[in-house]
């Protein structure tokens, strides 16, 4: 971290949603603002793609904005120092010359992650404790490579997680500018057996509504039949907005812009129009549904102006009846329970009939590898793509299909310039381009 214009960052996401990663990177940049709160007039700058993440060199306003808008990623880390180091004595020699207090505003507690990967340094113990030695720093709670360290005389409230990584004898440091992982979105507490992780799900969402002008699909409606403690409904109404509510790690930093300390720094932002018209949950579990209104009471305060784009109802998918008024257009996503950890009725041979009777555009399904082909489908559906991932320590497919009759005027998936195109005909975002 320094106070020249630009600095070097690494924007982590979930392994092999790096290219959906880049493009919603791509997507998103025109609509961050300066420190002046005006529109972002900076280039895009290059992206590198690593596993596990993008990694960029860009101002640091512009860069700390993606959290607010970045749905897919993990964390973003800040680089603030990088080296060749060979041995213990020129690894304390070269954190001493740092002084990372002067980093913050208020002195935080310290939390180290460190990985070694074919380096002459490789005791993650040892490492940590020259961290230690070097920096003054007294130990406060934790065992091994999960303890707690303070720098002051007082326990600090605020917590700052250090990444230090040795790779090929180079160590390179970097800062948690998030601070909670960025999936934990702060407006859903209540959850359910073997829950979604909420980037999890907005990459499904991506995926699903790849290729899908933005204005279609804001006329449109989302149907999730085994909705949980409400997850894909949750971020289908906030895939365009900004996440203000919670707090990130770098605002206790001093190359924070004065900007992001204001508590309305959020109105300096347009309010888009939610992705879906509608949004429909169902599940057949009543503490599902309960966890799922709770959820949405708190996601009111969020965004209070939402608030009627929601709907969880206590039914089975395959008992659900049309509403009258529910949007022509209609998307169906599904998350059902796994095997592996929960009791599944034989409800594969159902999935047929209910959407048969919905009739939506797309449908997509998150399952086991092994038994995603026991679901049945329409004959007039057919395989638009099959993504592999890896849930809660599982392999998965998720699988979707879409209606015949939509194939014929079906193109092929348009860059990220068209998807911007698509999205700024919409009126809500006319007054930021």
């Amino acid at each position: 971290m320094n106070t020249l214009s630009r600095s070097e960052f690494f924007l982590s996401c979930p392994i092999g949603f790096e290219p959906s990663a880049e493009v919603e990177f791509r997507e998103i940049w025109p609509f961050l603002v300066g420190k002046d709160a005006r529109k972002n007039l900076a280039s895009l700058p290059i992206l590198e793609i690593k596993t596990g993440g993008l990694e960029f060199s860009c101002s640091d306003s512009l860069a700390y904005q993606l959290q607010f808008f970045h749905k897919t990623s993990s964390r973003l880390l800040q680089r603030i120092h990088q080296r060749k180091l060979t041995g213990f004595p020129e690894l304390f020699a070269e954190l001493k010359k740092l002084n990372w207090k002067a980093l913050f505003f208020q002195i935080p507690n310290l939390q180290f992650k460190i990985s070694c990967h074919q380096s002459r340094l490789g005791n993650e113990k040892r490492i940590l404790e020259v961290f230690a030695e070097a920096w003054q720093l007294k130990e406060i709670s934790g065992q091994g490579l999960q303890r707690v360290f303070s720098a002051g005389t007082q326990t600090s409230q605020i917590m700052q997680t250090v990444f230090v990584r040795f790779q090929n004898d180079v160590c390179t440091i970097s800062l948690d500018a998030s601070g909670n992982h960025l999936h934990e979105r702060g407006y859903k507490t209540m959850t359910v057996a073997a829950p979604l992780r909420e980037n999890v799900a907005a990459y499904l969402l991506r995926e699903l509504t790849q290729d899908i002008p933005i204005v279609r699909l804001q006329k449109s409606c989302l149907l999730d039949s085994f909705s949980g403690s409400g997850t894909f409904s949750f971020e289908a109404m906030t895939q365009l907005q900004g996440n203000f509510q919670r707090s990130y790690s770098f605002q206790n930093w001093k190359t924070c812009p004065a900007l992001f300390r204001k508590g309305s720094f959020h109105h300096n932002f347009e309010k888009p129009a939610p992705l879906f018209q509608q949004c429909i949950g169902l599940d057949q579990d009543e503490k599902s549904v309960v966890c799922a209104n709770q959820n949405l009471e708190l996601f009111k305060n969020y965004f209070s102006d939402k608030n009627n784009s929601i709907q969880f109802i206590k039914t089975a998918f395959q008992d659900f009846t049309l509403p009258e008024n529910i949007p022509q257009e209609k998307f169906v996503i599904a998350n059902p329970p796994f095997g592996e950890r929960l009791k599944r009725q034989s409800i594969e041979k159902d999935w047929k009939a209910f959407l048969t009777k919905v009739s939506p555009r797309r449908a997509g399904i998150l399952d086991l590898s092994r038994s995603i082909h026991l679901w049945h489908w329409p004959e007039n559906y057919s395989v638009y793509k099959k993504i592999h991932l890896r849930h809660g320590g599982l392999d998965c497919v998720f699988e979707i299909r879409e209606i015949t009759q939509n194939l014929a005027a079906k193109s092929h998936p348009p860059n990220f310039h068209q998807r911007n195109s698509d999205l700024t005909e919409s009126p809500f975002f006319q007054d930021i381009l």
